[in-house]
Protein backbone atom coordinates (compact mmCIF):
# COMPACT_ATOMS: atom_id res chain seq x y z
CA UNK A 1 0.00 0.00 0.00
CA UNK A 2 1.51 3.30 -1.08
CA UNK A 3 0.91 6.67 0.53
CA UNK A 4 -1.95 7.59 2.81
CA UNK A 5 -5.16 5.70 2.49
CA UNK A 6 -7.27 2.95 3.77
CA UNK A 7 -8.11 -0.57 2.77
CA UNK A 8 -10.96 -2.93 3.28
CA UNK A 9 -10.41 -6.07 5.35
CA UNK A 10 -12.30 -9.09 6.61
CA UNK A 11 -11.94 -9.52 10.35
CA UNK A 12 -11.42 -13.15 11.38
CA UNK A 13 -12.07 -14.51 7.86
CA UNK A 14 -11.16 -18.08 8.85
CA UNK A 15 -12.92 -18.10 12.20
CA UNK A 16 -16.27 -19.69 12.99
CA UNK A 17 -16.97 -17.45 15.97
CA UNK A 18 -20.05 -19.39 17.11
CA UNK A 19 -17.77 -22.40 17.67
CA UNK A 20 -14.39 -20.86 18.54
CA UNK A 21 -13.39 -20.27 22.15
CA UNK A 22 -14.09 -18.13 24.12
CA UNK A 23 -17.13 -16.97 22.16
CA UNK A 24 -18.70 -20.44 21.91
CA UNK A 25 -19.08 -20.61 25.68
CA UNK A 26 -20.99 -17.33 25.73
CA UNK A 27 -24.02 -18.46 23.76
CA UNK A 28 -26.10 -21.37 22.53
CA UNK A 29 -24.85 -23.93 20.06
CA UNK A 30 -24.69 -22.56 16.52
CA UNK A 31 -27.83 -22.88 14.42
CA UNK A 32 -27.97 -24.74 11.13
CA UNK A 33 -28.16 -21.36 9.42
CA UNK A 34 -24.96 -20.19 11.13
CA UNK A 35 -23.18 -23.39 10.07
CA UNK A 36 -24.34 -22.98 6.47
CA UNK A 37 -23.26 -19.33 6.48
CA UNK A 38 -19.79 -20.43 7.57
CA UNK A 39 -19.65 -23.11 4.85
CA UNK A 40 -20.75 -20.77 2.05
CA UNK A 41 -18.47 -17.99 0.83
CA UNK A 42 -19.48 -14.43 1.69
CA UNK A 43 -22.03 -13.08 -0.74
CA UNK A 44 -23.48 -16.48 -1.64
CA UNK A 45 -26.99 -17.18 -0.38
CA UNK A 46 -26.78 -19.73 2.44
CA UNK A 47 -30.52 -20.05 2.92
CA UNK A 48 -32.54 -23.12 1.96
CA UNK A 49 -33.76 -21.57 -1.29
CA UNK A 50 -30.22 -20.77 -2.45
CA UNK A 51 -28.90 -24.20 -1.53
CA UNK A 52 -31.79 -25.99 -3.24
CA UNK A 53 -31.42 -23.84 -6.36
CA UNK A 54 -27.71 -24.72 -6.64
CA UNK A 55 -28.48 -28.42 -6.02
CA UNK A 56 -31.04 -28.35 -8.83
CA UNK A 57 -28.62 -26.52 -11.10
CA UNK A 58 -25.99 -29.25 -10.67
CA UNK A 59 -28.44 -32.16 -10.73
CA UNK A 60 -29.39 -32.12 -14.40
CA UNK A 61 -28.03 -35.50 -15.45
CA UNK A 62 -30.56 -37.35 -17.65
CA UNK A 63 -30.00 -40.66 -15.84
CA UNK A 64 -29.24 -40.70 -12.14
CA UNK A 65 -27.11 -43.22 -10.32
CA UNK A 66 -29.77 -45.00 -8.29
CA UNK A 67 -27.49 -47.62 -6.72
CA UNK A 68 -23.79 -48.23 -6.20
CA UNK A 69 -21.98 -51.41 -5.26
CA UNK A 70 -21.47 -51.66 -1.51
CA UNK A 71 -17.76 -52.13 -2.18
CA UNK A 72 -15.81 -49.90 0.24
CA UNK A 73 -13.09 -48.91 -2.26
CA UNK A 74 -15.62 -47.91 -4.93
CA UNK A 75 -17.63 -45.93 -2.40
CA UNK A 76 -14.56 -44.23 -0.87
CA UNK A 77 -12.73 -43.47 -4.13
CA UNK A 78 -15.63 -42.74 -6.50
CA UNK A 79 -19.13 -42.40 -5.08
CA UNK A 80 -18.56 -40.39 -1.88
CA UNK A 81 -16.07 -37.99 -3.51
CA UNK A 82 -18.65 -37.30 -6.25
CA UNK A 83 -21.28 -36.69 -3.60
CA UNK A 84 -18.88 -34.33 -1.80
CA UNK A 85 -18.19 -32.55 -5.10
CA UNK A 86 -21.91 -32.03 -5.58
CA UNK A 87 -22.28 -30.80 -2.00
CA UNK A 88 -19.27 -28.52 -2.47
CA UNK A 89 -20.98 -26.94 -5.47
CA UNK A 90 -24.14 -26.43 -3.42
CA UNK A 91 -22.21 -24.49 -0.75
CA UNK A 92 -20.15 -22.57 -3.32
CA UNK A 93 -16.81 -24.33 -2.86
CA UNK A 94 -15.93 -24.57 -6.55
CA UNK A 95 -12.25 -25.24 -5.96
CA UNK A 96 -13.21 -28.39 -4.05
CA UNK A 97 -15.54 -29.38 -6.91
CA UNK A 98 -12.68 -29.21 -9.40
CA UNK A 99 -10.27 -31.06 -7.11
CA UNK A 100 -12.71 -33.84 -6.21
CA UNK A 101 -13.83 -34.40 -9.79
CA UNK A 102 -10.20 -34.52 -10.90
CA UNK A 103 -9.45 -37.10 -8.22
CA UNK A 104 -12.43 -39.20 -9.27
CA UNK A 105 -11.31 -39.03 -12.91
CA UNK A 106 -7.93 -40.39 -11.87
CA UNK A 107 -9.54 -43.14 -9.81
CA UNK A 108 -11.73 -44.13 -12.78
CA UNK A 109 -8.62 -44.47 -14.94
CA UNK A 110 -7.00 -46.73 -12.35
CA UNK A 111 -10.18 -48.78 -11.99
CA UNK A 112 -10.46 -49.22 -15.76
CA UNK A 113 -6.83 -50.40 -15.85
CA UNK A 114 -7.50 -52.94 -13.10
CA UNK A 115 -10.70 -54.15 -14.75
CA UNK A 116 -8.98 -54.33 -18.14
CA UNK A 117 -6.95 -57.34 -17.01
CA UNK A 118 -4.07 -56.28 -19.23
CA UNK A 119 -1.77 -59.09 -20.24
CA UNK A 120 1.82 -59.28 -21.36
CA UNK A 121 2.97 -62.36 -23.26
CA UNK A 122 -0.33 -64.11 -22.58
CA UNK A 123 -0.40 -63.60 -18.80
CA UNK A 124 -1.51 -60.87 -16.39
CA UNK A 125 0.97 -58.00 -16.25
CA UNK A 126 2.87 -57.86 -12.97
CA UNK A 127 3.73 -54.62 -11.16
CA UNK A 128 7.42 -54.89 -12.05
CA UNK A 129 6.49 -55.29 -15.71
CA UNK A 130 4.36 -52.14 -15.52
CA UNK A 131 7.39 -50.32 -14.16
CA UNK A 132 9.61 -51.73 -16.90
CA UNK A 133 7.15 -50.65 -19.62
CA UNK A 134 5.90 -47.33 -18.26
CA UNK A 135 8.69 -46.17 -15.93
CA UNK A 136 6.48 -46.65 -12.87
CA UNK A 137 3.36 -48.51 -11.84
CA UNK A 138 0.20 -47.49 -13.69
CA UNK A 139 -1.17 -45.81 -10.54
CA UNK A 140 1.91 -43.58 -10.22
CA UNK A 141 1.75 -42.34 -13.82
CA UNK A 142 0.38 -38.87 -14.47
CA UNK A 143 -3.22 -38.76 -15.66
CA UNK A 144 -2.25 -37.73 -19.21
CA UNK A 145 0.00 -40.76 -19.50
CA UNK A 146 -2.59 -43.08 -17.90
CA UNK A 147 -5.17 -42.07 -20.48
CA UNK A 148 -2.70 -42.67 -23.33
CA UNK A 149 -1.90 -46.14 -21.96
CA UNK A 150 -5.62 -46.98 -21.59
CA UNK A 151 -6.21 -45.90 -25.19
CA UNK A 152 -3.16 -47.81 -26.49
CA UNK A 153 -4.42 -51.00 -24.88
CA UNK A 154 -7.90 -50.44 -26.27
CA UNK A 155 -9.45 -50.17 -22.81
CA UNK A 156 -11.08 -46.82 -23.61
CA UNK A 157 -12.47 -45.48 -26.88
CA UNK A 158 -11.63 -42.12 -28.43
CA UNK A 159 -14.74 -40.44 -27.00
CA UNK A 160 -13.76 -41.54 -23.49
CA UNK A 161 -10.22 -40.23 -24.06
CA UNK A 162 -11.76 -36.85 -24.94
CA UNK A 163 -13.80 -36.91 -21.72
CA UNK A 164 -10.68 -37.70 -19.67
CA UNK A 165 -8.79 -34.93 -21.49
CA UNK A 166 -11.58 -32.43 -20.79
CA UNK A 167 -11.49 -33.35 -17.10
CA UNK A 168 -7.70 -33.07 -16.99
CA UNK A 169 -7.85 -29.66 -18.66
CA UNK A 170 -10.48 -28.48 -16.16
CA UNK A 171 -8.34 -29.52 -13.18
CA UNK A 172 -5.44 -27.45 -14.51
CA UNK A 173 -7.35 -24.18 -14.35
CA UNK A 174 -6.03 -21.22 -12.46
CA UNK A 175 -7.68 -19.89 -9.30
CA UNK A 176 -8.99 -16.92 -11.29
CA UNK A 177 -10.97 -19.29 -13.54
CA UNK A 178 -12.45 -20.96 -10.45
CA UNK A 179 -13.36 -17.52 -9.07
CA UNK A 180 -15.09 -16.61 -12.34
CA UNK A 181 -17.02 -19.91 -12.27
CA UNK A 182 -18.16 -19.05 -8.73
CA UNK A 183 -19.47 -15.71 -9.95
CA UNK A 184 -21.32 -17.46 -12.78
CA UNK A 185 -22.85 -19.90 -10.26
CA UNK A 186 -24.26 -17.07 -8.15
Amino acid sequence: MAGRGSFQAWINPLAFLEVDHPWAEMGPAPSAEAILSFLCPPGLAADAAGLVARYKAISTEPVRLFAAPAEPRILEKLVWPLRHAKASYVVGNNLAVVALCGMVSEMVAVLLWQLGEVSLNGRAMAADEETALFGSSFEKLGQDRRVKVLAAYGIVATDVVKMFDTMTDQTKVSPSVVARSRTAAI
